[in-house]
């Protein structure tokens, strides 16, 4: 990804895994207008950061060498794509759901599940975007 993308998805992972973490280990002792709010951070930043990751995915090819090689691995049959598609699923459009889901029923348990499928999927991500630059050949 290009040093501007870095940065936005860095963004939106941070705002996504702080927001999950304030829900999960504030627990109880968060109002639930506390909870809406960061459950709307994390929804929201779900949202961009899948945004994001999904231009890249679309369009990356055309900014960089390095960006088309690294979607090698993870468009068709690369052997990182299905471990890419998880953890989009995982990280972003399940807690997206969840999110919405928890706001229409007023739901904790919904909204606690979202974030701990926001942690495990963001680890997914990351792990697959550090992990395929380092398979790339350095000429």
């Amino acid at each position: 990804m290009a040093d501007a993308d870095r940065i936005s998805t860095n963004d939106f992972g941070s705002n996504t895994s702080g927001s999950a973490a304030i829900i999960l280990l504030g627990g109880s002792k968060l109002s639930d207008e506390t909870k809406n709010f960061f459950g709307a951070i994390l929804g929201l930043s779900a949202l961009m950061a899948f945004i994001i990751y999904m231009s890249e995915y679309i369009f990356g090819a055309m900014k960089a060498e390095e960006v088309a090689a690294i979607l090698g691995y993870v468009k068709g049959d690369g052997e990182y794509a299905t471990m890419f598609w998880i953890g989009q699923w995982v990280a972003y459009i399940l807690p997206m759901i969840l999110v919405a889901l928890s706001r229409v029923s007023n739901s904790s348990s919904l909204l606690n599940l979202a974030a701990i499928l926001a942690i495990v999927g963001l680890w997914v991500v990351k792990h697959v975007w550090l992990v395929i630059p380092q398979l790339l050949p350095m000429s």
